[in-house]
């Protein structure tokens, strides 16, 4: 895997942190710094992708019922919680 230069701006204080938690762990800054974005993009992708799901579904008149939401929402911390609903309700598209 080849690697690129990337620069960053940090405040003094973060830096500071950085350098730190480097010399401490006996590591480098920027493989920390590599780390912590690798662990950010993989921590938040699902966003992305479930907004993009989200958006598709509603595209093509997919949606979940209020009702269907509302009966998960008061299952949640019971012992039978239900899991996440499916799209129940479709819209069809005028033409």
């Amino acid at each position: 895997m080849s690697n690129a230069i990337f620069t960053v701006r940090l405040p003094d204080d973060l830096k500071a942190e950085l350098e730190l938690l480097a010399k401490a762990t006996n590591r480098s800054k920027s493989y920390l710094a590599t780390k912590a974005i690798a662990d950010y993009l993989q921590r938040n992708a699902w966003q992305i992708k479930e907004l993009r799901q989200a958006a598709q579904e509603a595209d093509e008149g997919t949606f979940v019922s209020e009702n269907a939401v509302d009966a998960w929402l008061d299952s949640w911390g019971l012992e039978s919680e239900l899991p996440p609903p499916q799209p129940d309700v479709t819209i069809k598209k005028r033409r």
